[in-house]
């Protein structure tokens, strides 16, 4: 038997029977239509204890805009909660237009300082009241302080820190409150005051009221504005006294005062949402992702967490607040893929087993995977989990193929959150690694004992890239625990893992993050010493969090001189099987498929 058996690998996510896939992780299925690459390396590039980039909040908004000449990169990064706390975020910048280069503290005069997290925006727009250069483009950004918003416009070399409010003549009817912005297909800015969406014309004033605004009256709450070519969609809140707290989308073609079409979606709220061929696409609060179809919002794929009706993840009942488990600018398209910048944290602080926080990547072919997480380093892979609600915004930046940045809260070790800014590494010279685990494949028969298990691949083109074959007949919650690295293949933990001597560690945050060994070894002590198979490179005494799971190595390629491998298994008659193949790799090795074989039982 070949896997897949349709030539192309596809994860659904509807639990672990249906496609080829049921969990992966930094895995490419793209670049190369109908093989397995490992994803470019999710690469830290800024972090919040940087030189002078101290109390850096989460990287919310990002966007591209011209001065002096000079291309550059922009984020806004918030801090602050709730309209009891003032914003006291900042904004940051690259020097260049190259967007793999650090970013730094804006250096334009009269900066805004009071970014919130829950409050404020930042896009660019062409304003008309600024020709010439950048094609009279401005960026803008939203702030929240003391009971007072304001927007703020950067087109020359210093801001003017009352545009909104003295330029444009503008006003908010509610000070506090969210104050999301959008760019429209009619050249307005429009503009959500809190239940309101009023817009700024091109070098006019502010239009708060009449045609051409909304005013819900308290029977929704506007959370974040998308722009096709002909209409506005724009996410909405309520809470209905019998039902609890439910979300729908909003079409309108901005004529008058009212939305053209108000469409249920059967969820608290939508969490995000993009434009993509002119058609709107939403993830909902649960992790379903939805396309519009003409009539409704219908179900194209889901998250893994979709599937479990008992875990409930942060943010999603509140209607005053940008911070949910992925954020409303956490869903962008990348070279024609939708991409979701997720967070795998639940309210309860535990993390959703199969789904690796960082970026999920959908396409009709292979359905949602998992594309890459944010790795800290050179001592980690990219870490399975991320603090809560510990996303921000992803943005294309069209330099490449699969280019983006990405703004998230990371784990430096065990327990240390820090917030970074992040960017796919294109030049892909660099280790990386990466795992795709099979769906539960059945015997054809009533039972037969599995016998040999395989895989084809490219040759490897590298002495350090490997791979592992690994199996299991049974799926077993899994153990997680605190470690202490000692060196590169030894760590010590309060946990007794002596059960797990001959099976499966995967290291989930903080050094060697990313990757997993067999244990071959645990000593016991004051601690229980565990020796591992594998080295994890640069891994010394830093605290780490891993999980330990009851797969069984049965090979390993390490030759750079085959293309293929089958071991034989020693396994007792059993009705099921799956498979988890590990990736260590770097550039673009690839691998083929699987091959899974067995003897009948007469």
């Amino acid at each position: 038997m070949l896997i897949p058996q349709n030539k192309t690998f596809q994860q659904f996510n509807k639990g672990d029977v249906f496609g080829s896939l049921s969990a992966s992780k930094n895995i490419d299925l793209e670049s190369n239509e109908g093989v397995v690459r490992v994803s470019p390396k999710l690469t830290l590039s800024t972090k919040d204890n940087d030189s002078g980039i101290t109390g850096l909040g989460i990287p919310h908004a990002f966007a591209t805009h011209t001065i002096s000449a000079t291309e550059r990169y922009w984020v806004a990064c918030g801090i602050g909660a709730t309209t009891s706390v003032n914003g006291t975020g900042k904004l940051l910048h690259t020097g260049s237009a190259d967007p793999t280069s650090a970013f730094v503290n804006d250096t334009f005069g009269s900066t805004p300082t009071t970014i919130h997290a829950d409050f404020s925006d930042m896009i660019e727009w062409a304003n008309g009241n600024n020709a010439g250069a950048n094609q009279g483009k401005s960026l803008f950004v939203s702030t929240f302080a003391s009971s007072t918003s304001q927007i703020h416009q950067l087109f020359a070399a210093t801001w003017n820190n009352t545009w909104y409010t003295t330029t444009v003549s503008g006003s908010f009817t509610v000070q506090g409150g969210i104050k999301n912005m959008c760019p429209a297909f009619n050249g307005r800015m429009y503009i959500i005051d809190d239940d309101l969406v009023i817009y700024v014309p091109p070098a006019a004033a502010a239009v708060l009221s009449g045609a051409g605004t909304l005013d819900f009256l308290g029977e929704y709450r506007p959370i974040w504005i998308r722009s096709s070519s002909d209409r506005l969609w724009i996410s909405l809140m309520t809470f209905d006294k019998n039902i609890g707290t439910r979300g729908a989308i909003g079409m309108w073609d901005t004529t008058g005062t009212q939305l053209n079409k108000v469409i249920p979606i059967n969820s608290p709220c939508a969490l995000s949402g993009v434009v993509k061929d002119d058609v709107p696409y939403i993830l909902d609060a649960f992790g379903v992702l939805r396309k519009f179809d003409g009539l409704a919002f219908k179900e194209i794929a889901r998250l893994p967490v979709a599937n479990l009706k008992n875990r409930e993840m942060p943010g999603i009942y509140d209607d005053l607040t940008n911070n949910r488990w992925v954020h409303h600018r956490g869903m962008e398209v990348v070279d024609g893929k939708i991409n979701i910048n997720v967070s795998n944290i639940d309210v309860d602080g535990n993390a959703v087993l199969e789904m690796p926080a960082g970026v999920w990547e959908y396409d009709e072919a292979h359905g949602l995977y998992h594309k890459n997480s944010p790795s800290f380093g050179s001592t980690d892979y990219g870490a399975f989990n991320v603090p809560t609600i510990g996303v921000g915004a992803i943005k294309s930046i069209g330099r490449s193929a699969s280019g983006s940045l990405v703004g998230s809260k990371y784990f430096s070790d065990a327990n240390t959150a820090r917030i970074g800014l992040f960017y796919n590494d294109l030049i892909d010279n660099v280790q990386k690694y990466g795992y795709l685990i099979t769906q539960q494949i059945f015997t054809e028969n009533f039972e037969e004992t599995w016998n040999k298990i395989g895989a084809r691949f490219k040759k490897l083109l590298n002495i350090n890239n490997k791979i592992w074959l690994k199996y299991r007949t049974e799926a077993v919650d899994p153990v997680e625990a605190r470690i202490t690295w000692v060196d590169t293949n030894t760590f010590t933990t309060p946990t007794d893992v002596r059960a797990y001597i001959g099976y499966e560690v995967e290291i989930l945050q903080g050094d060697g993050a990313g990757k997993c060994s067999k244990i071959v070894s645990v000593a016991t002590g004051a601690s229980f010493t565990v020796v591992l198979a594998e080295t994890f490179t640069g891994a010394t005494t830093n605290t780490a969090k891993a999980r330990f799971q009851f797969w069984k190595e049965v090979g390993t390629v390490t030759s750079q001189d085959v293309q293929s491998v089958k071991f034989t298994i020693d396994e007792p008659a059993t009705v099921k099987i799956q498979l988890k193949v590990c990736l260590q790799f770097q550039g673009e090795d690839e691998l083929f498929d699987l091959y899974l074989d067995s003897i009948k039982h007469e």
